[in-house]
């Protein structure tokens, strides 16, 4: 089934307004456009930042803690299972306190927003380095 064969479509795949009065969703009156270069030409910036600070969060999550794994293993002497037990739970706490702090990216501006996640990720790194043991 093509885009433009489903109700509401028009031909060139754009999705018309919903006319309905008793709709519980509003909808714009004028008709939103369905292609994604359409998206990408208008919205680039926002795109290219959302790419940058995807790219900047796997150094530290994806390829810091693999390429170092058994280094920080060894320094504070833990096995695989109790090494993986403290990475999940790290995850875990990261995840939950993204429900509080996602409400954060619909209130500030994002280059604020972007600099508190960057100093924040400062700070955790200079903590980091000066642990010892798991627990103080």
């Amino acid at each position: 089934m093509m885009r433009s064969d489903l109700p509401g479509c028009g031909a060139r795949g754009e999705i018309a307004a919903m006319s309905d009065p008793r709709s519980e969703v509003a909808t714009p009156a004028a008709i939103l456009p369905a292609s994604t270069f359409d998206f990408m030409r208008v919205e680039w910036r926002f795109l290219l930042f959302g790419m940058a600070m995807a790219f900047c969060s796997s150094l530290g999550q994806t390829f810091f803690i693999s390429l170092f794994s058994a280094e920080i293993r060894g320094e504070l002497g833990l096995s695989h299972g109790a090494f993986g037990t403290y990475y999940a739970i790290a995850t875990t706490a990261s995840a939950v306190s993204l429900l509080w702090l996602g409400k954060l990216a619909d209130t500030m501006r994002v280059e604020k927003l972007a600099m508190f996640v960057i100093c924040g990720l400062c700070a955790s790194a200079l903590m980091f380095s000066q642990v010892n043991s798991v627990i103080a």
